[in-house]
C-alpha cells in the first residue's frame, strides 16, 4: 500500500470552523512550550490524516517513512539533520511518558537514541475548556 493513499482508521483528528485558528494557536503554543523543554525549536506538526497509530506500524508501507518522517534528512559537516516531527493525538495509549513540568503524556518515535517523532497528547476537555473560556 502506498503511503500517499494511506489513510489511518484510528486517528481522530481536531477539524473545527468557527474556532479553527484560536484552536490551532492554543495547541501550536502548548507544543511549542512542550518541545523547548526538550531542546526542540524546529519541528512540524504532522496533519491528523497522516498520522500513523501502533496498530498501524506493523501494517503500514514503510515508504511511509521515508515520504512522512524522514524525508528532510540532510547532512552537513558529516553529521545527519532533521527536523522533528510532532503528531498531536487524542489517544492516551501512544502517550504512555508522563512529564510532570508540563502535565502532559507523550511518547516519541526515536532513531539512534534521537527522538524524531513526538506523540503529545491532548484532551477534548482542555480545547473547550479553551473555547469556552472567552465566551
Amino acid at each position: 500500500m502506498s503511503k500517499k493513499n494511506f489513510q489511518s482508521d484510528y486517528i481522530i483528528g481536531l477539524e473545527s470552523n468557527l474556532k479553527g485558528s484560536k484552536i490551532n494557536s492554543y495547541i501550536e503554543g502548548l507544543v511549542k512550550d512542550f518541545l523547548v523543554k526538550y531542546d526542540v525549536n524546529d519541528y512540524l506538526l504532522i496533519k491528523s490524516e497522516e498520522q500513523i497509530t501502533h496498530n498501524e506500524f506493523k501494517t503500514v508501507d514503510f515508504n511511509y517513512f521515508y515520504e512522512k518522517v524522514v524525508y528532510d534528512l540532510s547532512k552537513e559537516n558529516d553529521l545527519l539533520d532533521i527536523k522533528t516531527k510532532v503528531c498531536v493525538t487524542f489517544d492516551k495509549r501512544l502517550c504512555t511518558i508522563y512529564d510532570d513540568h508540563s502535565d502532559r503524556y507523550y511518547n516519541t518515535l526515536s532513531i539512534g537514541g534521537c527522538s524524531i517523532v513526538y506523540y503529545i497528547l491532548f484532551t477534548l476537555d482542555e480545547i473547550y475548556d479553551h473555547i469556552y473560556k472567552d465566551i
